[in-house]
């Protein structure tokens, strides 16, 4: 059986993914849309860097007083979490 992460094994319609140089603003802004409470941080590849959470936006942006429109989520995502396979 190959191997394949969860990430690669669900349909790409329904994951809410941007790449590591977006602002914590678009984040937001595609949770919201999305009606989610994180996005994946993945590469041009398509593989899987971080994760960013409503949480994370709590405790590393808004209470340290970044400015979200110029904070890339590479800085504040929670980078390699570990993944469960499919089985």
């Amino acid at each position: 059986m190959t191997q394949r992460t969860v990430y690669q094994s669900m349909p790409r319609r329904l994951l809410v993914s941007l790449p590591p140089g977006a602002s914590v603003h678009e984040a937001a802004c595609v949770m919201t849309r999305g009606n989610c409470g994180s996005v994946l941080i993945v590469d041009t590849a398509g593989a899987m860097l971080g994760i960013l959470t409503e949480r994370d936006l709590m405790t590393r942006v808004v209470a340290k007083a970044l400015d979200p429109a110029t904070t890339s989520v590479a800085k504040v995502m929670t980078a390699n979490p570990r993944c469960i396979g499919p089985d």
